[in-house]
């Protein structure tokens, strides 16, 4: 799980960094731009494939609390974009991005002191 949500916060970091040197105006000038695009889309598409895995993970393994899986789940999402609405206007884009990084770096923390937890799921 640790893994799985280092797998999330990493490319977005990345993408906030300004690693990629993608500027869609020269996209039809250059050459270069449309692996610099395709790059840009794998890296956004990556912590959500990451995010899916985990928590295909943690269902899989905890099917005898699904029920609390699931309400946990929706509860943390909503939580998520209620907090959106009161990030966003204070950081701007690139600095939401960011607290949504920090925080998927905080579950992998968290995810990876727990590794020899009694829990089974």
């Amino acid at each position: 799980m640790g893994f799985y949500s280092l797998c999330y916060a990493h490319p977005r970091l990345l993408l906030v960094d300004g690693v990629n040197p993608f500027d869609p105006f020269a996209l039809f000038s250059d050459r270069r731009q449309w692996l610099f695009i395709s790059l840009y889309y794998v890296v956004l598409a990556a912590p959500f494939f990451c995010s899916g895995l985990a928590l295909g993970l943690l269902f899989t393994r905890g099917t005898r609390h699904i029920h609390y899986l699931c309400a946990f789940d929706l509860v943390g999402a909503g939580i998520g974009c209620g907090a959106l609405v009161l990030i966003m206007p204070a950081f701007g884009g690139s600095g939401s991005v960011t607290i949504a990084a920090a925080f998927g770096m905080m579950a992998a923390v968290v995810f990876g002191c727990c590794r020899n937890s009694t829990r089974t799921w």
